[in-house]
This record gives C-alpha cells, sequence and structure tokens, in this order.
C-alpha cells in the first residue's frame, strides 16, 4: 500500500513487500524523489521514530517534512497493528 507516490509529493513511501512474520518484522520504504538510495524502516524503527518524535535518522528529511512523516508513520503503524490484530498475513 502506498501512503505518498512521486506525483503528488517528493516522497514515495509504501508498506514494502517483506517475508515478516511479526508485525516488528514489516518494513516501510521511505523514498525521497532526490536520493539515489531507497532506504527501508523497520516497523520498530518507525515505532522508535514516533515515540521520539525525532526524523532526522530519514534520508533526506528536512524540518518541513516533520508533520508529513509523522501522519504517514502514525497511519502506517495503525495500519499493521490493524492488520496483525485481525491475523492477516501480507
Amino acid at each position: 500500500m502506498a501512503y505518498s507516490r512521486w506525483g503528488y509529493s517528493d516522497w514515495y513511501i509504501f508498506w514494502h513487500t517483506s517475508d515478516a512474520k511479526k508485525k516488528e518484522e514489516e518494513i516501510l520504504a521511505v523514498w525521497r524523489a532526490d536520493i539515489e538510495e531507497l532506504p527501508v524502516y523497520s516497523y520498530a524503527v518507525v515505532k522508535d521514530m514516533l515515540a521520539k518524535d525525532d526524523f532526522s535518522d530519514v534520508l533526506g528529511y528536512t524540518p518541513a517534512d516533520h508533520e508529513f512523516l509523522r501522519y504517514i508513520f502514525q497511519q502506517w503503524i495503525r495500519d499493521v497493528d490493524e492488520a496483525y490484530a485481525k491475523g492477516e498475513e501480507r
């Protein structure tokens, strides 16, 4: 599932395909248009960034992106939690 796409943003953020068996193993791709690297972040790392309200470890992050990334990360964590609560496998 994509949370942000290039056409609407400088960010392409989506729930990345993985072989996760636990929600802590799920990964979120967080790609910025002007960055060649294509980083992914685990559920645990995203939860930690949210708890600290610090997204400076996200490649390409600027303070202007803070609210946007917080919203997307919260939405993804909620989706992962709901999927695992329902017993859905990705």
